[in-house]
């Protein structure tokens, strides 16, 4: 295995770890966290982060990739935008979904 074999597979890792404090964090909140850890999600989050970017910084050397300023500034706005996009629908779709599991709830018969 070659030095970038081994950190494109380091990378990997290191992203699926980020990926699951992410989703620990939506799941549970920024403030809670396992019991047995002593650590909440958010501290989980940037340790996961900073492994994430070290095995990166060591890649990028040798592989010439660089941080395109132009690029990152254009996916933030791409993601700003969806985002509030996002949350415009969000808030017809929670309140018709609520509508429709009362309406639906009111053909039921409950007696069964």
């Amino acid at each position: 295995m070659t030095r970038y074999e081994h950190l494109f597979i380091k990378i990997h890792e290191e992203f699926a770890e980020l990926e699951q404090a992410v989703c620990k964090a939506a799941l549970f909140g920024l403030e809670s966290g396992h019991p047995d850890n002593g650590t909440n999600n958010l501290q989980d989050i940037n340790r996961e982060f900073n492994d994430l970017v070290a095995s990166l910084e060591l890649a990028l050397p040798g592989l010439l990739l660089k941080i395109d300023d132009s690029a990152v500034y254009a996916k933030k706005n791409k993601i700003e935008k969806w985002i509030k996009h996002s949350d415009d629908v969000k808030s017809g779709i929670v309140q018709s979904s609520i509508q429709s599991a009362i309406d639906y709830a009111k053909t039921l018969d409950w007696n069964k």
